[in-house]
């Protein structure tokens, strides 16, 4: 019973995605594009909970962007940063 050796040890988890800080440079229909402090630009959508409590994302606004590491080119906008 208490032989752990056989389970995995789950808090090696795979990274599935990133997250970066940036300034939105541009708005067009939902869709932003951000240049991170790294230097690239990605293309995200506001996360569900953005839309849902109608927080308002403007141009030159500092934001936390999700990537995913298979596609590092879109992401989601999690968070605006005061």
């Amino acid at each position: 019973m208490g032989n752990n050796s056989d389970k995995q040890d789950m808090s090696e988890e795979p990274v599935s995605h990133m997250e970066f800080a940036g300034e939105v440079i541009e708005s067009s229909k939902g869709i932003f594009t951000i240049l991170t402090d790294t230097g690239q630009k990605i293309r995200a959508k506001p996360a569900g909970k953005l839309r849902l409590n109608k927080i308002m994302i403007m141009e030159g606004d500092r934001v936390i962007v999700t990537v995913s590491v298979y596609d590092p080119t879109n992401g989601i906008v999690k968070r605006r940063l005061p």
